[in-house]
């Protein structure tokens, strides 16, 4: 009897699940507020931020929307974050804060802010905002009976690299002890949360691909998202100190807007290009958008920019500028389960591996079959007639991006990833 030596998608501890039934794109009940640029939640309850409409609340994940604005309809609302059970909102230029899941608001704007606020982050007991318009850069002010008399500039350092240039923020993250603020024309800085003292982390960074939209901290790995130039992706491994750039065609001429590092995953929201994955801290991206396109490939809305994410569980948010869209048991999709191919029964080297990689195994295998599976869970190519003490998977046609792989032979079954590069 013929014996298969299979490759295909798995997920963690399961038995082989449908892709497109789990980690298929829908559309909730869209708010009506035009583009989404931000998402938070305060346990299943979420809140998307919209350009026009301002906030919207949902409680049944996405199957209704509210809209809550209180006594300022007029919000225009770029970044929106929580704590507890406060919500704190960029909107324009104010700053306007919830403790009632958004049915009324505070306005805790710092005085004479006449430019856009553009991101906002908390750590600890201090809250952060970032302006774009050139009037302010970042500005901070503890949580504590915060008001608008609160707000302190935070913004020492900058004028020994940029200058009297604008300091004009449009993302921010925290590492440690350290925030890490990305500008735009101007690259990425940090400073120590506790001394209003900034440097530039900008190496490998060029010249006019330095206009930082999105940043993402996961360890000791930095990305950060740029929306000029090109390439438009960065990634550091050694906490912002060197960054090489994206070699995945992927990226050409797709803005990065938005950036999720989860336990397992990066996600990257683009500009034309959707969602981008990555299992492997940036270092590889595959295209992660079914749903977004019909059944002819033809992008919902014209294409699918998305500008923000937020998981709420195992479900994945994107904010887009076409409406909040969502894809469960986001964080099991890349997974693989506890039969995994690097227990000492298969070896696989090189691996990630550009031209051909070699598998070798601890027994004979005969008459072996490779099927391989791209991250969407489909097929895209097939082996016949494998057999010995190891096997030579050479790349053909394939293109840059992470697939997946089981191994059965003689009643057993191995599971794995591969890794192709450019």
């Amino acid at each position: 009897m013929k014996k298969n030596f299979i490759l295909l998608i798995v997920f963690v501890l399961t038995t082989i699940i449908s892709h497109s039934q789990n980690a298929n794109w829908q559309q909730t009940t869209t708010p009506p507020g035009g583009s989404i640029w931000g998402l938070t939640a305060i346990g299943n309850d979420i809140f998307a931020g919209a350009s026009n409409g301002g906030v919207y609340y949902s409680s049944d994940n996405g199957t209704t929307w509210q809209q809550r604005n209180g006594a300022y309809p007029g919000m225009q609302v770029y970044c929106i974050t929580s704590l507890g059970s406060d919500l704190f909102v960029g909107a324009g230029s104010q700053v306007f804060k919830s403790s009632d899941l958004g049915l009324n608001w505070t306005e805790i704007t710092p005085p004479g802010l006449n430019c856009d606020v553009r991101a906002i982050l908390i750590e600890g007991n201090d809250i952060y905002i970032g302006t774009f318009g050139g009037c302010a850069g970042v500005m901070k002010s503890s949580l504590t009976n915060i008001s608008s008399s609160t707000w302190n500039s935070f913004v020492n350092g900058f004028s020994n690299t940029i200058g009297g240039a604008n300091i004009d923020v449009r993302s921010m993250a925290i590492s440690g002890n350290n925030i890490i603020v990305g500008l735009y024309g101007h690259g990425v800085f940090t400073s120590p949360t506790s001394a209003d003292n900034f440097t530039s982390i900008s190496n490998g960074m060029g010249t006019y691909d330095d206009y930082i939209q999105a940043i993402a901290v996961k360890d000791s790995n930095f990305l950060a998202g740029n929306i000029s130039g090109s390439p438009v992706m960065y990634r550091s491994s050694d906490m912002g100190t060197n960054w090489v750039q994206s070699n995945n065609s992927l990226f050409n001429n797709k803005p990065v807007y938005a950036i999720y590092a989860g336990d397992t995953s990066i996600y990257a929201g683009t500009e034309g290009a959707g969602v981008l994955l990555s299992n492997d801290n940036g270092v590889t991206w595959v295209d992660y958008n079914q749903g977004f396109k019909d059944s002819f490939g033809n992008w919902y809305c014209n294409q699918i920019n998305v500008r923000a994410f937020v998981m709420v569980g195992t479900t994945l948010y994107a904010g887009t500028d076409c409406g909040v869209w969502k894809t469960a048991n986001a964080s099991q999709i890349v997974g693989i389960n506890s039969n995994e191919a690097s227990k000492n029964s298969l070896k696989l080297y090189p691996n990630p591996f550009n031209s051909s990689t070699t598998f070798r195994f601890n027994e004979s295998i005969n008459d072996g079959e490779i099927l391989i599976y791209n991250s969407m869970g489909q097929k895209v190519k097939t082996i016949s007639n494998v057999n010995g003490n190891s096997f030579e998977l050479k790349n053909e046609n394939l293109e840059t991006g992470i697939y997946f792989y089981e191994l059965i032979y003689s009643g057993k079954s191995i599971n794995g990833k591969l890794i192709i590069t450019e």
